[in-house]
């Protein structure tokens, strides 16, 4: 009942202005914890993506081989025109001498079947298709490659 004969006004607008600067005070620093949360979760997000993204780049690169710049899909140097000396340039070279000796394998049986033994313009005896055999042909057991019948020694028959 004292209360109401307190007539000092100045003492309860104070109190008033403190509870109402503490409670601003009280929400904004809600309001900064609710934005460092969702700022927090949003970062989590964000690095769990770029984790996926490089899990993802990674397997392309390891099973397709994307991702790897200026390399040539090719075994062999363009400009120089060498084979390049890994895995695949040394296949890639065998495939290429594979196909030029097959190509000599066809020449020599053309040549065999179609043409006589001398040259008809001149008179004189024609020397046949020479074939000869890649080196990697040489030890064809060893490598499981199946032997062929037209070699070079045929040739020269």
């Amino acid at each position: 009942e004292a209360e109401r004969f307190d007539r000092d006004y100045a003492v309860h607008e104070k109190k008033e202005r403190e509870e109402r600067w503490l409670r601003r005070m009280q929400e904004t620093e809600k309001r900064k914890m609710e934005q460092l949360n969702r700022d927090s979760e949003r970062w989590r997000r964000m690095d769990e993506e770029q984790k996926h993204e490089d899990a993802k780049l990674q397997k392309l690169r390891d099973t397709c081989g994307a991702g790897k710049k200026n390399l040539s899909s090719a075994a062999y140097n363009p400009i120089t025109l060498e084979y390049d000396p890994t895995e695949n340039g040394i296949k890639l070279k065998q495939a290429d001498d594979m196909a030029k000796y097959r190509a000599q394998l066809r020449s020599y049986n053309i040549d065999t079947k179609s043409n006589c033994g001398y040259n008809i313009l001149t008179g004189s005896d024609r020397a046949g298709v020479v074939v000869t055999k890649p080196s990697f042909l040489n030890d064809s057991a060893a490598q499981g490659v199946p032997c062929l019948l037209y070699t070079s020694d045929a040739a020269d028959e």
